[in-house]
């Protein structure tokens, strides 16, 4: 057999396809008592299940905000190790993911590698957009991630509760929009604030690879579009669409 020179390399998994359409859906980890995964297709109803909890209802009220969200989004209640969870619950549609509650900073670096293992999704992290974030903490959060491909780090807002919107309004706004039709970057996003970061503070974001929400000549849009591996998001995104055509296929 003739080899062949090519710049892509596909990783296929036949036992657990991915679908080729809603490549925008959004999965948020919470944890529980009880192992569980449920797929919801309206605020209301993420509100009735988790009412009292502030960090979900956050993210969800971001995602929901978006006119052209993905057609759901899933919850997923891990009990203990969110690896094993993110396993169980790989087929159930989702193609970026995002941690909430008390130990979502160091879960969050596990679902991350996990990810990072099947080559392809995207765990989503958001972080305030403040000075304080970038002057004491920027570091050593970066550093937690080392190695790994495929995350995204959006900074918005003043507060965590913000910094979460955030996170679910980019994906809700961004995520379901034909893969390979946009650029992740000059994108507009539904109720985010744009932030008052310094220019230094904003390069030192960027020389990071983590993007920000800015107002440019009168016009609010998205910094950037990398991954933290400096990569852009559309460019794996389209990966990860190829891929989920071909398993399908076979």
């Amino acid at each position: 057999m003739s080899e062949t020179l090519s710049d892509i390399t596909v990783k296929l998994n036949v036992d657990q396809p991915s679908t080729p359409v809603n490549m925008g859906v959004l999965a948020i980890f919470t944890k529980g008592e009880t192992p569980d995964v449920k797929s919801y297709y309206t605020l209301g109803d993420v509100q009735e299940d988790f009412a009292q909890n502030t960090d979900l209802l956050a993210v969800a009220q971001g995602y929901f905000a978006q006119k052209y969200h993905g057609e759901k989004l899933v919850v997923i209640t891990y009990s203990e190790s969110i690896a094993a969870a993110t396993a169980a619950y790989y087929s159930e549609g989702w193609e970026f993911a995002t941690v909430v509650g008390e130990d979502a900073q160091t879960d969050v670096v596990t679902l991350a590698n996990y990810l990072d293992g099947q080559s392809e999704r995207f765990a989503v992290v958001g972080v305030p957009a403040t000075t304080e974030f970038v002057t004491t903490k920027l570091d050593s959060f970066v550093d937690r991630f080392e190695g790994v491909k495929r995350v995204i780090i959006f900074a918005s807002g003043k507060t965590e509760a913000k910094a979460l919107f955030g996170a679910g309004a980019l994906i809700g706004a961004l995520g379901n929009e034909q893969v390979g039709s946009i650029t992740w970057k000059f994108r507009q996003i539904g109720g985010v604030e744009t932030t008052d970061l310094s220019v230094t503070n904003i390069k030192k974001l960027h020389t990071n690879k983590i993007f920000t929400y800015v107002e440019k000549s009168g016009i609010q849009q998205t910094s950037e579009g990398f991954t933290l591996s400096g990569e852009f998001i559309d460019s794996l995104h389209g990966d990860d669409w190829i891929k989920a055509t071909i398993e399908t296929e076979l």
